[in-house]
């Protein structure tokens, strides 16, 4: 099957989406279209969040933070145009940002990963003054991307991210034990057979456990039984469709992850585009999915088609990205159990409608802070900002 992954661009994806939903769609196989949905009913999932309009947008661009870029070995102004993108942790009861940073030339720089903290998780101080992870090698030159953070049971920190080379974007791991110094782990879908596959967006199978979400390792129920046999490390992923990937804790700290595939022997979706809905065109794991009483909750993006193409969903505009959720069975992702199909934030403020990329809001980090969700997403692909969640409300 060497080979085969190659022509799993986006362009392609997209293409196999756009009509596969004309078709599901003019089949009457997409009743949602015609339901309308109480987002308030849908007491599995997690809403509503607030937008925290008063501080919003929380943290912009810096003109004066530079670096030395080891392999163009040009110094970047490395935050002076665009910030997003973010994940978050909690360390010694206070919020760190880890966020995606490019500078404001054109084109812009490629992606770095910056470092902030905060006290009260609405004003942030900057750290160290240079960006945490950037690029060191071919396969990541033109950026790196999208950070996703959660804490192992080891108490390390694990990063996801995507390493981008001006063709494909590789999901690749990191390791820290002090969210500054991280040593990486490379692509971690290794070998031949996926050296040209598309991957980003990784998002854990984790436990609120205090205050940080603890990735811990589950029995599948899917697999073989000498493979169910063994506790692994769950991740969501994708960027197109959502898929799913496993890795035991032995594998997890070499950087590598196992895709679960399908009878064709290309990664097997856990949830699709949906026609005439927010998630037409495409969707991608947000923040670290949250596992309790034997199921898990992922909050994710989706993006929205076109207004000429067959599907787009008429309550938003062409392109536009939104956040929604699902709650699948925890030993088995690939059971949904609920769908949200209204998104739960959309853009509605002007620093969410301008920017690098227009239209978007961008869920990547959260966390628990004060028996809140602190949800932190990104704006136009330029700023950075915050929505909250209350848990009683979850009560």
């Amino acid at each position: 099957m060497q080979g085969e992954f190659t022509s799993m661009n986006r362009k392609f994806i997209m293409k196999s989406i756009i009509i596969l939903s004309g078709f599901l769609l003019s089949a009457g196989m997409f009743g949602a279209l015609t339901q309308t949905q109480n987002i308030t009913s849908d007491n599995w999932a997690a809403i509503p969040f607030v937008k925290q309009n008063k501080f919003n947008p929380i943290l912009k661009p810096k003109a004066d933070s530079v670096y030395t870029n080891p392999l163009s070995k040009k110094v970047v102004h490395w935050e002076s145009g665009h910030i997003y993108n973010p994940t978050a942790i909690i360390k010694n009861g206070e919020v760190y940002l880890l966020y995606r940073a490019q500078s404001n030339t054109v084109p812009p720089s490629p992606s770095v990963v910056g470092l902030a903290k905060s006290s009260d998780g609405i004003h942030f101080e900057r750290l160290n003054g240079k960006p945490i992870l950037y690029p060191e090698y071919s396969y990541e030159k033109d950026g790196c991307e999208d950070p996703r953070i959660v804490t192992l049971p080891n108490g390390e920190y694990l990063l996801m991210y995507s390493a981008y080379d001006g063709k494909t974007a590789r999901l690749c791991s990191a390791l820290s034990k002090d969210l500054v110094h991280w040593k990486k782990l490379g692509p971690v879908f290794k070998g031949k057979k996926y050296e040209n596959l598309w991957s980003k967006s990784g998002a854990l199978i984790t436990e609120l456990k205090g205050n940080n979400f603890v990735a811990e390792p589950i029995k599948f129920e899917f697999g073989t039984q000498n493979e169910n046999s063994v506790k692994k490390f769950g991740m969501f992923w994708g960027d197109t469709d959502i898929f799913f990937a496993t890795a035991t804790l032995d594998n997890l700290l070499k950087g590598k992850w196992k895709p679960i595939v399908g009878k064709n022997g290309f990664p097997k979706p856990v949830i699709t585009p949906r026609a005439g809905l927010f998630d037409s065109r495409l969707c991608e794991s947000g923040p670290a999915a949250i596992s309790s009483n034997g199921k898990t909750l992922l909050l994710y993006n989706g993006m929205n088609l076109k207004k000429d193409q067959f599907g787009f969903c008429e309550n938003l505009t062409s392109d536009e990205y939104t956040s929604g959720q699902i709650q699948v069975k925890t030993t088995n992702p690939f059971d949904v159990l609920h769908r949200l199909d209204i998104p739960f934030m959309k853009v509605t403020e002007n620093y969410e409608k301008k920017g690098l990329v227009n239209n978007v809001v961008f869920i990547e980090g959260m966390v628990c802070f004060h028996d809140k969700y602190y949800l932190y997403y990104g704006c136009g692909d330029s700023l950075l900002a915050l929505a909250v969640h209350d848990l009683k409300n979850n009560k």
